[in-house]
């Protein structure tokens, strides 16, 4: 073995690789240590110069620099090398795959270390064709990798319906003339709606197109997505009013099955409304319907969707009547539950009351007056009919007697004055009390409705004549009047001797001054209708 000069290197090159990189090593160390023990020696020389003297404060004493030591190379430990970087990055994307949940696959070519070749080993170095040839056969397999990910990953979700251009509804063809047809490009407009033909309906088969999976997949969508889309049903109710239906009209009530009734109290008046006829007052009564719209919704505040509903359950309760089902009016007692029919219960005697939560009581426990404490009436006339009401003993079902008076009345009789007064103008026949008898009577199933009285309706003023009541006509009365005026009888001036003064009695007859002899001072005047000769 050769020996080495200060440079590391001998003069003979030829010399085995390995004997020469363990002698470099060996030197190299022999050198340091060297250096180091001769730095510390003069470092130990210097102090001593120093410290001879007395001690100085820091901020007065003076710093000796040492000699620089050249800087040693520092080698960082654990430098990743390019196999550690890949498997770092390929830990990140792993993450970043888990933390996306798997809805977009990350692909990323793994970086390998290029092979290194031992010229010793004698290995062949891969040619350029031959590299290429492989970096596209890795494509491949990767491109594959992702397809294949893809279609079982993939999900329909977004994906938007598309019309098959083939059923009767897009084969029909525009119709020009609509705002929609008039925007087409093609018919000369802008272009700026982009919609189709207001005439063409929905496409009956739509169609939904994936690239991926190349070719039709409607029979897929909402089914293979665990996110499809829930379709929530509108909750706003449906508030479309009832329509009266004429009595000329045939129809069927669908909780009692039946027709037009003769008396509107037997049932109420017959109404159609989403799809299906009923009587109000059937409806009115049913035991589980709720009323949550104003008096102009629905069917005077029930939505047709609840009428539906509660002709759907009274499908399953049979009336104790008539043994037919649809009875959804039930007593109110908890231990009877006995179910009937608004017409069949009326019948029978049942009390139907048209006040507060519209309560309904059988036939057996029906409320009853306390007659005892009623005046005792002279005699058993009905004071509207004139005629005797019958004693039906127990039951009675026929008559009813006014709490404040006692007197007798038949039950119809009542009904009939009730609806023709309204709230505003019901009172006892008898005796013209209002408050006693109005709440006793609502009590025990009268129906007062809140209206105004059927003689003051528009529709009634032509038979009484109450328009007249508010208009006082003046013209002279008297057989033989003495105005020569073109207007005659009608004519009438003020301060004159043809001023037209109307009776003190009954306001309504009236005479010209000169006519009727009358006194300019005091102007009292009766005609003749009221007593005058």
């Amino acid at each position: 073995m050769m020996t080495l000069d200060d440079s590391g290197f001998g003069d003979d090159v030829s010399f085995n690789c390995i004997d020469t990189s363990l002698e470099v090593k060996r030197y190299t160390f022999r050198k340091r240590k060297q250096n180091s023990e001769d730095d510390s020696e003069y470092v130990k020389q210097l102090s001593k110069t120093i410290h001879k003297s007395t001690p100085q404060r820091q901020s007065t004493r003076k710093r000796v620099k040492t000699a620089e030591t050249p800087p040693e190379p520092i080698r960082r430990p654990g430098r990743p090398t390019k196999a550690k970087a890949a498997e770092s990055e390929r830990k990140l994307l792993e993450k970043l795959e888990r933390s996306l949940g798997n809805k977009k696959q990350l692909t990323r070519k793994t970086v390998e270390t290029p092979p290194v070749a031992n010229k010793k080993a004698g290995r062949p170095m891969k040619t350029k064709h031959v590299e290429e040839e492989e970096k596209l056969a890795e494509e491949e397999t990767e491109q594959e990798d992702i397809e294949v990910s893809a279609k079982i990953s993939h999900s329909h979700e977004n994906l938007k319906r598309q019309p098959c251009k083939a059923c009767s509804n897009c084969l029909r063809p525009d119709c020009r003339k609509c705002i929609f047809c008039k925007d087409k490009k093609k018919y000369g407009g802008p272009n700026i709606k982009k919609q189709k033909c207001q005439l063409k309906e929905k496409c009956s088969s739509p169609t939904v197109l994936c690239q991926i999976c190349k070719g039709d997949v409607s029979h897929l969508v909402g089914s293979d997505s665990p996110k499809s889309k829930v379709v929530k049903k509108s909750t706003k109710p449906d508030k479309t009013p009832a329509v009266e239906i004429l009595h000329d009209t045939p129809a069927e009530c669908g909780f009692c099955h039946r027709g037009h009734q003769d008396d509107p109290l037997e049932g109420g008046k017959m109404f159609s409304i989403n799809g299906v006829s009923c009587h109000y007052f059937c409806m009115l009564f049913s035991y589980e319907g709720r009323q949550l719209g104003a008096d102009k919704d629905g069917l005077f505040g029930y939505y047709g969707e609840e009428v539906k509903k509660q002709m759907d359950v009274g499908e399953d309760i049979s009336c104790q009547h008539c043994a037919k089902p649809g009875a959804t009016a039930r007593c109110s007692l908890d231990q009877c539950g006995a179910s009937m029919h608004f017409p069949c219960g009326m019948e029978a005697g049942a009390t139907f009351q048209f006040m507060g939560r519209m309560d309904v009581f059988c036939k057996d426990h029906r409320l009853r007056q306390d007659v005892e404490s009623f005046p005792s009436p002279p005699d058993s006339d009905c004071v509207i009919c004139y005629e005797e009401v019958e004693d039906d003993g127990e039951e009675d079902i026929l008559g009813i007697r006014a709490p404040c008076c006692g007197r007798h009345l038949h039950r119809d009789c009542v009904q009939r004055f009730a609806m023709t007064s309204g709230t505003k103008h019901f009172k006892c026949p008898n005796c013209n009390n209002k408050d006693k008898i109005a709440k006793d009577f609502k009590k025990h199933g009268i129906y007062i409705p809140h209206k105004d009285a059927a003689w003051e309706l528009p529709e009634a003023s032509s038979f009484y004549n109450f328009q007249d009541m508010h208009l006082r006509e003046r013209r002279c009365s008297i057989s033989s009047c003495l105005c020569e005026e073109e207007e005659g009888r009608r004519f009438s001036e003020v301060e004159g001797e043809y001023e037209i003064v109307l009776c003190g009695l009954c306001g309504t007859n009236g005479a010209h001054i000169k006519c009727g002899n009358i006194s300019q001072d005091s102007l009292d005047y009766v005609c003749e209708d009221c007593g005058n000769s």
